[in-house]
């Protein structure tokens, strides 16, 4: 196999590696718990659905509501939403929710001089939740969100937080930690490759200059 077909190969299993990553981790929202996001009017409404993705740079629920959570420590609610120009240059990877509810992604960069693939993540905020008193009668809205009756605040935290439970865990038998580990192996063996890429192409050019 030539030095370019192997890099073709590595660029195929880091892809691999990394949708493993973005499944490894189901979020399950804590008992009695429903995540908030917006209901296009500038109002409130709550799921338990948490397959939560990125669109538009912001952070939404399976339907495209925004969910709404604190951006960092003190800052009011809002929409969660990535940095815009890693969302231009395509650099947002791996939307992560932790079991404490906070969301980050991994932002990939290429060294111009080395060629060189790293990756870092950068926070984004930590989603925040409602929960409401037992006998509360929330109202249907569609298949997955309700509303909460007039008059009716919830109490609102974030999960692992002392008044809510932490999120659910790794899937049974796919461990976060080493589907992780998996994707850096991956990232290691890429840069390995084009590295010796870049050796190749020095010593072809060395040849050649000889030549002249």
């Amino acid at each position: 196999m030539t030095v370019d077909a192997a890099i073709g190969a590595a660029f195929d299993r880091v892809a691999a590696r990394e949708r493993e990553a973005q499944t490894s981790f189901d979020p399950t929202l804590p008992e009695r718990a429903y995540a908030i996001v917006d209901d296009g009017r500038g109002g409130a409404l709550y799921t338990r659905d948490a397959a939560f993705t990125i669109r538009d740079g912001r952070v939404v629920d399976e339907a495209g509501r925004a969910v709404r959570g604190i951006s960092r420590p003190g800052a009011a609610l809002g929409d969660l939403r990535v940095d815009p120009t890693d969302l231009a240059l395509g650099r947002v990877r791996d939307l992560r929710v932790g079991e404490d509810g906070s969301v980050s992604y991994r932002r990939e960069a290429i060294d111009p001089r080395s060629g060189t693939l790293s990756l870092e993540t950068v926070p984004v905020g930590r989603i925040a939740l409602a929960r409401f008193p037992l006998a509360t009668a929330l109202r249907p809205v569609d298949g997955s969100h309700v509303r909460a009756p007039d008059g009716v605040v919830p109490h609102v935290g974030s999960a692992d937080d002392g008044t809510f439970g932490p999120m659910s865990g790794p899937r049974e038998g796919n461990g976060l930690d080493a589907t992780l580990q998996r994707l850096q192996e991956a990232y290691l063996a890429l840069d390995a490759l084009r590295a010796a890429r870049g050796a190749q192409g020095a010593t072809e050019k060395g040849a050649m200059d000889l030549v002249k």
